[in-house]
């Protein structure tokens, strides 16, 4: 089974609702091939009894940046959350071969076709 990191913001219900619908979607899609790892169940495992150990939570991050198979990259917003975009560039400065799936489901358009140019670092966006 193949590891799928998903990069996006996780602070509001409404993100963590969808981090876990596009889980879903990928792994029912993937019939049983890939297993998701999503940022907020990665979180968790750094709050203890109502306090968040940042430093933890940031290492897992890079760690999960530049371990696994595939990334998956949610884009959406006006401008990408900073978080998945320095995820995005910290995988690829560890090797440019990882892929990146970038996934834009906003239909705002900015600076070039919705995402900023440095995100065509992504291999592919849908």
């Amino acid at each position: 089974m193949k590891k799928i990191i998903l990069f996006g913001p996780l602070f509001t219900q409404a993100e963590r609702v969808w981090n876990k619908l596009l889980k879903d979607a990928i792994e029912k899609k993937g019939l049983g091939k890939f297993k998701v790892i999503l940022p907020q169940e990665e979180a968790d495992k750094f709050i203890k009894k109502g306090k968040v150990d940042i430093d933890a939570i940031v290492q897992s991050c890079l760690d999960n940046a530049k371990s696994m198979p595939v990334a998956v990259a949610i884009l959406d917003g006006p401008d990408a959350d900073s978080g998945t975009c320095i995820e995005i560039g910290f995988r690829k400065g560890c090797d440019r071969k990882l892929p990146v799936i970038g996934v834009r489901t906003d239909f705002r358009v900015s600076e070039d076709g919705g995402l900023n140019a440095m995100l065509r670092i992504c291999d592919k966006i849908i």
